[in-house]
């Protein structure tokens, strides 16, 4: 019986992160939280999507930038899938678009992996009981993007796809890859990356890192 709050039930975790240190960690302070217990754990969207398929979780928490089809596309078919899985982005990115497309497309909660211990035990209460948690440091920053057009990230401009391969691109991953990762050709890789640099006005992949630094979209490369 999967549980709908923390209560004398466990409530059973997935941990979806590329880096297998980082899933260890997290495991371990889940495990701290009274009620709850990590049972699953995936390095990738693909992966995180199959295992919610074959044995649905009460909560998965997981990374925004993953490799492959990323947090966000993951989000949008673990949704299709089973629509009441819990979903808290726990990830280096508090920076927009991520937060606002996450949200959009399903996640319960957004937290950042600087978030204490305190605020992910608040955060998995919250979205356990129905609602929505977003920590202070990501709604501050959404919340100033919302209040002028002048202020929103250029990066807005993107579509789902679009700013997944933008952000595999700012991984430092060659056409080629990327293609073999999203199971698309080169050509249509290449189609969408013009198209990206089309949109932000930039014209190599050294500019369009350069922009997603100046929109604090590559912290997560330094803090991941």
């Amino acid at each position: 019986m999967r549980a709908n709050r923390i209560s004398e039930h466990s409530v059973h975790v997935y941990i979806v992160d590329s880096q297998a240190l980082w899933r260890s960690s997290a495991a371990l302070l889940v495990n701290q939280i009274q009620g709850c217990r990590v049972t699953g754990e995936a390095d990738s969207g693909e992966v995180a999507v199959d295992m919610v398929r074959r044995n649905p979780p009460d909560l998965i928490l997981m990374e925004v930038t993953l490799p492959g089809i990323g947090g966000i596309e993951a989000v949008k078919r673990m949704r299709r899938t089973d629509s009441t899985v819990k979903i808290i982005m726990l990830t280096s990115v508090a920076a927009e678009p991520y937060p606002s497309r996450a949200m959009q497309v399903g996640a319960d909660g957004y937290l950042t992996k600087r978030s204490s211990v305190r605020e992910l035990d608040m955060c998995i209460r919250a979205v356990l009981s129905g609602q929505s948690y977003i920590c202070p440091e990501v709604a501050n920053t959404m919340a100033i993007a919302s209040l002028s057009s002048d202020l929103e990230s250029p990066f807005e401009a993107l579509s789902v796809r679009e700013l997944q391969i933008a952000t595999l691109i700012m991984h430092g991953q060659r056409v080629a890859d990327i293609a073999a990762q999203l199971h698309l050709s080169p050509k249509t890789i290449n189609s969408y990356r013009y198209r990206i640099f089309e949109k932000l006005s930039v014209d190599s992949d050294v500019e369009l890192v350069i922009l997603a630094t100046q929109n604090g979209l590559m912290e997560w490369l330094h803090e991941a």
